[in-house]
């Protein structure tokens, strides 16, 4: 009895420590993929604004339906992740989700994405009133906040992930 709990307590250890390092593998696949999904969110959007603005004006519901493809396009990635992610934490407590220092690495990201997306939406807010002409801001301005605060808060996280 006493080898069998030996031995099995072994194979627990080592299954705790695949399961650790998958966790941690997939938060930090998670912020990766964010990085991607935010850059090619707000590249997207921003050719799309600037050909539609400068190039060939498309009727409004053209606008519209090109806008909402580009975004389903580009958060389909980190989407499919986190869905994967809460899958895999469904069976265990929220408070149990992250380990201390994500928990930290998460909270400070939050701050700084908090106050940095708020410049952000001063800066688009400015640009609305002072370039009246450009109406395709009007349209845009909530995906490219979306995807300016995803590429923030996913790059701080894996910025303060690496630290330590």
């Amino acid at each position: 009895m006493v080898v069998f709990l030996v031995w099995t307590g072994k194979s627990v250890k080592q299954r705790d420590q695949e399961i650790v390092v998958k966790d941690d593998s997939i938060f930090i696949n998670a912020q990766y993929i964010g990085i991607l999904s935010g850059i090619s969110g707000l590249v997207l959007i921003t050719v799309f604004s600037l050909l539609y603005s400068t190039v060939y004006t498309l009727p409004l519901w053209a606008l519209k339906g090109g806008i909402a493809v580009l975004c389903f396009i580009a958060v389909v990635p980190y989407s499919l992740i986190v869905l994967y992610w809460l899958v895999l934490k469904a069976r265990e407590k929220p408070g149990e989700w992250y380990d201390e220092k994500q928990f930290k690495d998460l909270s400070k990201s939050s701050l700084i994405t908090l106050v940095v997306s708020i410049v952000f939406l001063l800066i688009l807010f400015i640009l609305q009133y002072a370039l009246k002409n450009v109406l395709v801001l009007n349209m845009v301005w909530f995906p490219l906040y979306f995807f300016f605060v995803l590429f923030l808060f996913s790059a701080m996280t894996l910025f303060f992930n690496k630290q330590e």
